[in-house]
């Protein structure tokens, strides 16, 4: 048996039922995934925030006034902001590249603040659907002070998906800046879709939940608990998967990368439907992801 927290089990009895809230941390070792995300230039539709939500590929191939439109229906409006949920488009710049790709100064650039943590590799993604990319451009690492720590200069790439292993990694990080300075295609605006992605952190509620089960195992050598005891827990978790978003072959999910063992859950439980999971949430514990999610 888990003992409840004194407070809650007060509110608890008297109480016809409870609510149950299950937060899972999807980003393993990075941390929470607050982050401000600013730009130097943006076109008329465009949606930065989007640029570390997981999603890699642009929902469609969106129409642009830079000439490259073409009526053959492959070509789509850029999403309204009130659809912006919906369909990912991520960031797209105002500065037009010139004959051969180059940016004049100041460059297009785009910065994510966030807590401090250790990045171990560095990752860009230009437009799939248009197929470009940026092909010179640096990225810099910086600490709470605004003190430079790293910087990755990349040359003549190709890839419309970079990512690279830093040679070590860079510890203390709480900005990091992409400054693009040539584009793979003239006279086009800069297109990233994801940039050094800060992962996922969701809560679950009632209607989300479809069964939790929970077992504490406390071994010792008395009647009752002593330091040194040996205790161990196991947590079973059933969710809604409505939208296909723990579908591991589903590649519009933004889970799908991050389903992985060791992500810390934390369940929470009250009789008040809104509270919050601080008030009553027990320290943290990492369970072990050991199975697939289904569609239901």
């Amino acid at each position: 048996m888990v003992a409840l927290v004194p407070q809650l089990w007060r509110e608890l009895q008297g109480n016809e039922r409870y609510y149950l809230k299950a937060m899972i941390d999807y980003s393993g070792a990075f941390g929470t995934q607050t982050a401000n995300i600013t730009v130097s230039e943006q076109a008329n539709v465009s949606y930065p925030s989007q640029v570390t939500n997981g999603k890699e590929t642009p929902y469609g191939k969106y129409a642009s006034l830079d000439g490259s439109t073409v009526l053959d229906g492959t070509f789509n409006p850029a999403p309204p902001s009130n659809l912006a949920y919906k369909y990912e488009m991520g960031w797209w710049g105002s500065q037009l590249s010139d004959e051969d790709g180059y940016f004049t100064s100041p460059y297009p650039t785009l910065t994510v603040e966030f807590s401090a943590r250790e990045v171990h590799a560095i990752k860009v993604v230009g437009d799939l659907q248009r197929n470009e990319t940026p092909r010179d451009f640096e990225i810099r690492l910086y600490d709470q002070y605004d003190n430079l720590l790293h910087t990755e200069a990349i040359t003549d790439n190709h890839y419309i998906h970079f990512e690279k292993e830093l040679d070590s990694p860079v510890s203390g990080v709480t900005k990091a800046e992409l400054v693009i300075t040539r584009w793979s295609h003239p006279n086009r605006q800069v297109k990233i879709v994801e940039f050094l992605t800060v992962l996922i952190q969701e809560t679950y509620t009632d209607a989300d939940i479809i069964s939790l089960k929970l077992l504490e195992e406390l071994i010792t050598s008395g009647t009752s608990a002593m330091f040194g005891s040996i205790a161990s827990s196991e947590i079973t978790l059933t969710l809604f998967n409505r939208d296909r978003r723990f579908d591991l072959e589903n590649p519009e999910s933004p889970l799908a990368p991050l389903l992985k063992p060791n992500r810390k859950v934390i369940i929470g439980m009250s009789y008040d439907q809104d509270f919050e999971m601080k008030t009553y949430s027990y320290p943290a514990k990492t369970f072990t992801r050991n199975s697939n999610a289904y569609i239901i």
